[in-house]
């Protein structure tokens, strides 16, 4: 008697380790689907995982029900959309009907097992095996859906000032002021950032010079000179533009430099640059 007893024993404690692998693969199975529903591009693709999540669930409490457990209370999880429809064939519409039919002997050892038991731990081990199935196909199938968007973001993706500022010459003086160089492009400028270069104007004429620069139409635009330029003297600009300000896409701004007692002392310089 006592040798029935402890093999008994050992037959339900491997049924219980059984039963506890099963449900610690149901488990990691559920919170994968639940990371992949929050991450899912589409809400019909993020649908589909929330079902599987909720058959997960039934599988656990029958898991639970064969042990003899109370049900215990299931997570919440966002209601399941509707079901997306998977390629014809598979998974097969009924799963039950192609497990084979088992017959169990009564126990030789004097007790009988639970009759159901064994064909329906076979039955939720080959459900867990069409789960896994099914959200191998829902992971290639996002992948694929997301593969444009990243190829579209990779194509886009512009390094902050990486071209180099082309600058005009300018041409011989005819007046009372030169800016050389006549037209610098700071090239691309990621928003929120700044960007400063430096013209050179100089006074060609014998008089000293108090120039001013003409306000910017975009606003975005900060000069920093001395206004007194003496005779045949030389004098840097510093303009730097702020990309917070201004708005993206292409910049062009023709300033306008003039003597701030004499209008017909003038001259112009041009800025160029490529909001991100």
């Amino acid at each position: 008697m006592s040798d029935d007893f402890g093999t008994i024993n050992v037959r339900r404690g491997e049924r219980a380790r059984e039963i506890e692998v099963m449900r610690q693969h149901y488990r990691r199975h559920r919170e994968t689907l639940l990371q992949m529903a929050t991450d899912a591009p589409t809400e019909s693709l993020a649908g589909e995982y929330q079902r599987l999540v909720h058959d997960i669930d039934r599988s656990l409490a029958k898991l639970d029900e064969l042990e003899g457990r109370p049900p215990a209370a299931a997570p919440a999880v966002i209601p399941p959309a509707p079901a997306v429809v998977p390629p014809v064939g598979y998974p097969p519409a009924d799963p039950e009907a192609t497990q084979p039919q088992y017959q169990i002997p009564e126990d030789t050892y004097g007790e009988q097992p639970s009759r159901g038991f064994p064909g329906r731990l076979i039955g939720m081990i080959a459900g867990g095996l069409l789960v896994l199935a099914v959200i191998a196909w829902m992971i290639l199938k996002g992948g694929e859906d997301e593969r444009p968007g990243i190829v579209e973001e990779t194509a886009t993706a512009t390094p902050v000032e990486t071209a180099a500022p082309v600058e005009t010459a300018a041409p011989e003086p005819t007046g009372a002021l030169t800016i050389r160089p006549a037209t610098i492009d700071y090239g691309a400028i990621r928003k929120g950032t700044r960007a400063s270069r430096q013209y050179e104007v100089t006074n060609n004429s014998e008089e000293p010079v108090t120039i001013q620069v003409q306000r910017s139409t975009c606003r975005c635009l900060y000069y920093e000179y001395e206004a007194l330029i003496p005779p045949k003297g030389k004098e840097s600009i510093t303009v730097t533009i702020d990309g917070a300000r201004a708005p993206a896409g292409a910049l062009r701004e023709a300033l306008a430099i003039t003597g701030k007692n004499d209008p017909n002392v003038k001259s112009e310089m041009v800025v160029q640059a490529t909001i991100r």
